[in-house]
């Protein structure tokens, strides 16, 4: 349920969700975030964010239970693992075989979790913001995605 909730209520990829970790968490003026930029790991290796870097908006709600699930700590991985190849699976495999009995035509079945979040951000705030939100390299990529899944006023 973690992997759905992040991917459903934060929209972030399936490998954002894989990497994500406590020290990505940063409290905003606002509310907090989960902060997507390059950085250095602890094994040396580097952390590549896939679009543009940003920031992720997060309800307190949501980091609560998933620090009580999860029992973690501030720090380390979000989806606790014995091996990196754990929580990859669990945020590929698994999570699309979850979502994919609600829609059997799609292949990726999870990617819909972080469309449905993307288009109703995209009601609420603006397709500017959602761009930002989504970390899309461009506006038309969101257009792209976004659009087909919200219904346009008609005009004046």
């Amino acid at each position: 349920w973690a992997v759905y909730a992040l991917m459903r209520w934060c929209g972030l990829r399936n490998i954002e969700v894989a990497a994500l970790r406590w020290e990505w968490l940063v409290r905003g003026s606002r509310n907090y975030l989960w902060r997507f930029e390059r950085r250095q790991l602890e094994d040396g290796s580097w952390y590549v964010p896939k679009g543009r870097p940003g920031d992720v908006p997060v309800r307190r709600r949501l980091l609560g239970q998933l620090r009580w699930a999860l029992k973690t700590r501030r720090s380390g991985f979000v989806i606790p693992r014995a091996n990196p190849t754990d929580a990859e699976v669990l945020s590929e495999r698994t999570i699309n075989e979850f979502v994919r009995p609600f829609v059997p035509e799609r292949t990726k079945a999870a990617y819909e979790l972080r469309k449905q979040f993307g288009a109703e951000y995209c009601l609420r705030h603006g397709i500017e913001q959602t761009s930002r939100v989504m970390r899309h390299g461009d506006i038309k990529t969101t257009w792209k995605y976004y659009h087909a899944l919200l219904n346009e006023p008609a005009p004046l």
